[in-house]
């Protein structure tokens, strides 16, 4: 019913139509990663944070308070209007300004760009567009991890919310989180608490993808092609039968409303001590039953992490 190449380097399965592909890492050379802190929530993000080893943090913003105690690399002050003109743009060229251009040659070298946003606010959500802008340019891939205004915050935010994300979706895929979820999941949480367990939760992705090797950018490119918007959440199982577990729980999950939307693919890490191609092969199955359609999937599977429980990342393109 598929196939299981060997290669230097890696382990791959593919189902017979191509709809899945199993990847397990061996010594594969690492991705290139920069994340970026954009605006407030951004350079929060990077002050919450701990990074893999080897990805690079940078830091942009309208307002240069933002930017400090991040600890990036390196940082740039970029205006409102050169922010907006990059987001705005409908150009594949540069869009005109010096921040735009000076960005892209230092992203230059990085396998993959990650900027972190707050969609909604006056500069943060543009210059994610910017960002990406950038990174295109410079030949990276990138993805960006954005969370949305909470209802109480207005309709004027969750408006400006909207028109930054249909200007990202132009020059990137991004995973979308609802602010409102976390203080759903722990509501007797202080704000600027729960708002520090978001950022650690928009970063996951970041560790995931730090898993991967350049073998699965050609991967990763084709689900960013056939979805711009991705939502994401985790599921942990240590006892019996984690397949059936995890996969009910991601039906349940309010952060996928997998019951509600129509995903396209799906892309999937899966960690563990022992987890296999035949666990992957079957967890894989058993969540495109959860789906209207029969989707193409993406699964990377760790079986280097010493622990008992069963962990799987599960990033869901609509």
């Amino acid at each position: 019913m598929g196939r299981f190449m060997q290669g230097e380097g890696h382990h791959e399965w593919m189902s017979e139509d191509g709809k899945i592909v199993i990847r397990k890492g061996m010594g594969q050379s690492p991705l290139k990663i920069a994340v970026v802190g954009c605006g407030g929530m951004g350079c929060n993000a990077l002050r919450d944070i701990e990074l893999p080893e080897g990805i690079v943090k940078l830091a942009v913003s309208s307002d240069r308070n933002d930017l400090t105690g991040t600890h990036a690399k390196a940082e740039m002050v970029i205006g409102e209007k050169d922010a907006m003109s990059s987001a705005m743009s409908s150009s594949t060229r540069y869009a005109g300004n010096d921040s735009e251009m000076q960005l892209s040659y230092l992203l230059k070298g990085y396998d993959m760009v990650i900027p972190i946003a707050g969609l909604g606010g006056n500069n943060g959500g543009w210059l994610a567009s910017l960002v990406c802008r950038a990174a295109r340019m410079s030949k990276a891939t990138p993805l960006a991890l954005v969370t949305t205004p909470l209802s109480i915050e207005g309709s004027e935010k969750r408006h400006r919310s909207t028109k930054q994300l249909e200007a990202l979706r132009k020059w990137t895929s991004a995973v979308i989180y609802k602010n409102d979820l976390i203080f759903k999941e722990i509501p007797n949480l202080p704000m600027m608490k729960a708002f520090k367990v978001m950022n650690k939760v928009v970063a996951t992705p970041v560790g995931e993808i730090n898993g991967l090797g350049q073998e699965a950018k050609k991967d990763l490119k084709r689900m960013f092609d056939i979805s711009h918007i991705f939502r994401m959440d985790v599921a942990e199982w240590r006892a019996d039968d984690p397949v059936m577990a995890i996969n009910e729980e991601f039906r349940r999950s309010g952060w996928l409303s997998l019951d509600l939307l129509d995903p396209k693919c799906a892309i999937l890490f899966i960690r563990g001590f022992g987890v296999n191609e035949d666990m992957a092969q079957e967890f894989s199955l058993e969540f495109t039953k959860k789906m209207k359609n029969d989707i193409p999937i993406l699964v990377h599977l760790d079986d280097s992490v010493m622990v008992k429980e069963i962990r799987v990342t599960a990033l869901v393109g609509l």
